[in-house]
């Protein structure tokens, strides 16, 4: 066994060498300038062959060389990958602050960049965007900039709306907030301009997306998790896409909510363990065939996927408790079933016919 094992670890070995090494003999690192001068490291992935290529596009405030675990799977499929550090962030320039320069405000590096993209001659000029977490965020700003260049998105927790992240019903998620910001080596900066704004104003308008849905022609995948931050967030972005966004973009949303938290696919939450929860019924997880169809014309039959997947929840301390399975629908919220009945009792509702007295111990009605 031992012998027979040894060439075979050796040989994964080799071939992993080889796929990195490919991966970098085809990487280029250009520092792309903004129009105020500020130049962005981004790392271009281009298969081989004469191209040109459709397009995979991040920009990520984690360090652009994540890239490197995604292009050997990219160039295999015959895509270009094209991965940005945001403005200040790792090897690019600019200011070190979170989302300041990502949306349609007075610097717009993600649209600059898709411009640029789009006009090189690898450039099928198709192009979808990955990611997940900060780069959804980043990614659903660079949409509400109206551009016309997204041929498709693949979101994974996400928000549309910065001030709902930062001020959840107007109350700031100090703990959240403050220590992803620290723990993310973001500037000082970042943390005093967003506590300079605790109310909904112009700042938070040019970063919030739920104003801007029809501007948006692009067809996306939205998954999400039940107990992930962003869960709310991402059944908004859906249904904003879905319902209110340009001809391109309406009616061909796909959302995935499962039992999840900020890591999602899994079975497990925390403690509790769902059945079947890391295999949701639907292709739309899978972001390369999403992109096989929309930026390569290949026909897997992903867009006719049900329009929202869903685990219905249930106790899973009680075998017995009802719910604790996937589904799927074609619309969020899911059509209502009919419900329990419930017996009432007649007679007086509690603090009815108290207005007198309360009004007499002048408390607030």
């Amino acid at each position: 066994m031992k012998a027979r094992s040894i060439p075979r670890l050796f040989l994964l070995s080799v071939i992993f060498v080889f796929q990195s090494l490919a991966a970098s003999a085809a990487l280029e690192t250009i520092k792309l300038p903004m129009k105020d001068g500020v130049k962005l490291a981004t790392d271009v992935h281009l298969p081989t062959g004469s191209g040109p290529f459709p397009v995979v596009f991040l920009r990520t405030t984690y360090n652009r060389t994540m890239g490197s675990l995604l292009a050997p799977e990219a160039m295999k499929r015959g895509f270009a990958l094209v991965v940005q550090d945001t403005r200040g962030r790792f090897a690019s320039e600019g200011e070190n602050l979170a989302f300041d320069a990502d949306a349609w405000g007075e610097h717009q590096d993600g649209l600059e960049t898709i411009n640029w993209i789009v006009k090189q001659p690898w450039c099928s000029g198709k192009v979808g965007t990955l990611g997940g977490s900060a780069l959804s965020i980043t990614t659903l700003l660079l949409a509400g900039t109206g551009t016309l260049h997204l041929t498709c998105q693949h979101f994974t927790v996400g928000a549309p709306n910065l001030y709902s992240v930062v001020y959840t019903g107007g109350v700031f998620r100090k703990a959240l907030i403050e220590d992803w910001l620290k723990q993310s080596k973001f500037s000082e900066d970042a943390l005093k301009l967003w506590t300079r704004h605790p109310l909904y104003d112009d700042y938070w308008e040019h970063r919030d997306l739920t104003w801007r849905y029809s501007k948006i022609n692009a067809p996306a995948v939205h998954i999400g998790g039940w107990y992930d931050i962003f869960a709310q967030g991402t059944i908004d972005a859906f249904m904003g896409y879905q319902y209110q966004g340009g001809p391109g973009a309406r009616g061909k949303q796909k959302l995935v909510m499962g039992p999840w938290t900020h890591g999602v696919l899994q079975e497990k939450a925390g403690e509790l363990k769902f059945p079947n929860g890391n295999k949701p019924p639907t292709k739309v997880t899978d972001s390369w065939a999403w992109f096989e169809y929309w930026l390569k014309g290949t026909t897997n039959g992903i867009a006719d996927e049900p329009a929202v997947t869903y685990y219905v929840m249930g106790d899973v301390s009680d075998p017995q408790a009802p719910g604790k399975h996937l589904a799927n629908g074609g619309r969020m919220p899911p059509a209502a079933s009919e419900g329990s009945s419930f017996l009432l009792p007649s007679g007086p509702r509690p603090f009815q016919n108290k207005t007198e007295d309360r009004r007499a111990d002048h408390l607030p009605l």
